[in-house]
């Protein structure tokens, strides 16, 4: 098995033919591989629910006009107890598999008062931030990789395995999965792996996106490479009000015309109530994306 769902068709692919055909055929496919969600799940997943309780002092923080998902996702990342990993690992040392333009270097060095020693990126397309990013900061690498084979590439001293919006895109997740999961049972280091990632409900926020989105099913095949020697954790963030907000905005009307930039400050007050609503909500019928943590236990 080299991908967590049954298709590997890419909607993010350039040829025009190719796009097309992918338009056809990309939200069927992943409607069905989104089915029996709470099928045949990975017993040792811990499911909990995104909680914080600073979210009006830390909202002003996020990029204005951001999706509800990014917003969450930032805030998931601003909220992460950086101490505790700081004590458990000395120095902390990153992999950012599907880092983009490396953008999130700066964020997460923000978000942990500087406590990140080495970052270093992965990507299957070289970025012209990076040149600007690892300008004077030898603590900062770029590598651009093949899409599948990063066991060779991870450096030594990696202790947390980190992707952002990334693993929907990978053709063969469950083969980069595999990489990880050898490179850990190799390593002696503990390594923890957080990845955020979009949940079946973005079939139809995000139409026409990456490869796929992820249920606790198609989650399971991925955790189940890890269990025998870590915890795991699936936190779900968002919910129906979130979704409602990024139809409304993002999606809106019949030719889906984003106007976030038009009604801006309109769109935050109703972006900022609607994840709070959601924050409260007892019955979450909808996610809007997912955190999924997978901590090595100490060998």
């Amino acid at each position: 098995m080299k991908s967590s769902s049954f298709h590997k068709i890419s909607a993010d692919k350039t040829n025009v033919f190719y796009k097309i055909f992918a338009r056809f055929v990309h939200t069927p496919l992943n409607i069905i591989n989104n089915s029996h969600q709470l099928k045949d799940i990975d017993e040792n997943i811990k499911q909990s629910r995104f909680a914080l309780n600073y979210l009006i002092e830390q909202y002003p923080k996020l990029d204005k006009n951001s999706s509800p998902a990014r917003k969450l996702s930032d805030l998931f990342w601003l909220n992460l107890d950086w101490h505790i990993l700081k004590k458990e690992f000395g120095e902390i040392n990153i992999l950012d598999i599907g880092c983009g333009s490396g953008g999130y270097y700066n964020k997460l060095q923000e978000y942990s008062d500087n406590k990140i020693n080495e970052y270093y990126g992965l990507d299957i397309k070289s970025n012209e931030n990076w040149k600007s990013l690892t300008e004077n900061n030898n603590s900062i690498k770029f590598k651009k990789y093949n899409g599948t084979n990063i066991y060779g590439l991870i450096p030594e001293k990696t202790n947390l395995i980190i992707s952002q919006s990334a693993i929907e895109h990978f053709i063969e997740d469950i083969t980069i999965f595999k990489e990880i999961a050898s490179f850990i049972k190799n390593s002696k280091n503990a390594i923890t792996q957080i990845h955020l990632f979009p949940s079946a409900e973005c079939v139809k926020l995000y139409p026409f996106h990456g490869v796929r989105q992820y249920t606790p099913r198609t989650i399971s095949k991925i955790t189940r490479l890890f269990s025998e020697f870590s915890e795991v954790e699936l936190i779900s963030m968002g919910g129906e009000e979130s979704n409602k907000i990024h139809i409304n905005y993002i999606l809106n009307g019949i030719f889906k015309k984003d106007i976030r930039e038009i009604k801006s400050e309109k769109y935050e007050q109703e972006c900022f109530n609607a994840i709070k609503k959601d924050l409260i909500a007892k019955n979450t019928k909808e996610i809007s994306f997912y955190a999924l943590i997978i901590k090595t236990l100490k060998r």
